[in-house]
């Protein structure tokens, strides 16, 4: 929780024990992460997936109901 890069940490029910979000520059720096993880944390890694989201988009259920200058 406390790497630069990390925005997001949550504890879940399921299938995955906790999941972690994280920004990077590039994939390169996606990998170098993600390996700096497995290394560290070895011990109690059992299986780890990824997803790369490259872009997020804003979506407005009710577009305008919002003013935005008032």
């Amino acid at each position: 929780r406390q790497h630069p890069n990390i925005t997001l940490y949550l504890a879940c029910f399921g299938h995955w024990d906790f999941e972690i979000e994280f920004e990077t520059e590039n994939k390169q720096q996606f990998h170098d992460l993600l390996k700096e993880i497995k290394k560290r944390f070895s011990g109690i890694i059992k299986d780890c997936e990824s997803v790369i989201i490259s872009s997020e988009y804003k979506f407005s259920t009710y577009p305008g109901a919002y003013p935005t200058k008032l």
